[in-house]
């Protein structure tokens, strides 16, 4: 960010920057100064960065809100984050991409976490923001499609989504997949329902009579 020979007057940005680095490390009451040590032969100027950490904070408290549960049933398995651990807001981050990653592996596609903090003079309260979203349930119905070309063709596990944009580019993505194999009246056509605590996406196929090239000719002249 700041190059191999940062400018004298960048000194203080590069200690703020070190400060909240530290902070979001758990470093609240770090002491960092700079300094710039002149020597001769060549001339040159270095400079010396001198960091106190300091005591590290733990997590006094966290509190979870999920923000569907009205919609959606309660989350019962939770992220792992608990007081007395070591504050680290990257170790934090780690902790629900992980969580999302284990909703989405049971169906739950659209889960998302995020977090805040406050520091007091006690420790970190970490406010975390759960978002479970339904299971999604995608289904296939009329003419078969390929068992694996499904999810390349529908990516809703792989994109964590299953907005209408990406629902209209699957349909798409399935007639012309058809189309290529000789369907040229395919069409595609889904539909979403929530059943309970999922969402049910439906893709009705109909491949429609499939057209083959069973002779080439040519007319005019023979060459060219």
């Amino acid at each position: 960010r700041f190059g191999n020979s940062p400018r004298a007057a960048r000194a203080p940005e590069i200690v703020e920057t070190l400060r909240m680095e530290y902070r979001r490390r758990g470093y609240a009451n770090a002491r960092i100064a700079s300094r710039f040590v002149e020597t001769h032969d060549p001339d040159r100027a270095t400079l010396i960065v001198e960091i106190e950490a300091g005591r590290r904070l733990t997590i006094a408290d966290r509190r979870f809100t999920q923000r569907d549960a009205d919609v959606q049933g309660t989350v019962t398995e939770l992220p792992d984050i608990k007081p007395g651990q070591p504050f680290d807001d990257d170790e934090i981050e780690r902790e629900l991409r992980s969580w999302e990653d284990k909703m989405h592996a049971r169906g739950f596609y659209e889960a998302r976490a995020s977090h805040g903090s406050e520091i007091t003079e006690d420790g970190a309260i970490v406010s975390v923001n759960l978002t479970r979203g339904p299971r999604v349930v995608v289904r296939f119905t009329g003419d078969p499609l390929p068992e694996n070309e499904r999810e390349r063709l529908v990516p809703v596990r792989t994109e964590g989504s299953a907005d209408e944009d990406l629902l209209e580019d699957s349909s798409r993505a399935i007639e012309g997949y058809l189309y290529t194999r000789g369907y040229r009246d395919a069409m595609v056509v889904y539909t979403s329902q929530q059943e309970k605590e999922e969402l049910v996406i439906t893709f009705e196929i109909k491949r429609g009579p499939r057209y083959i090239v069973r002779n080439v000719s040519f007319t005019g002249n023979a060459a060219v």
